[in-house]
């Protein structure tokens, strides 16, 4: 049985389809992989909370 991700800020399982980027619908937060450290992070984040590698899907 395959695991299940699960949010990093609520816990809850992620919704994931395929080729659709993951998607807390508790937190109502959508989420990425960081290319750097290979973490979760909210999408609205200006850099990884966990590495700090700028978010490359905000627009300045």
């Amino acid at each position: 049985m395959q695991e299940r991700c699960k949010c990093p800020f609520c816990e809850s399982e992620l919704l994931l389809k395929c080729f659709e980027p993951l998607f807390c619908t508790f937190c109502n937060v959508e989420l990425i992989i960081c290319p750097e450290c290979k973490k979760l992070f909210n999408t609205k984040f200006e850099k990884c909370p966990h590495c700090g590698k700028l978010n490359e899907r905000i627009k300045k």
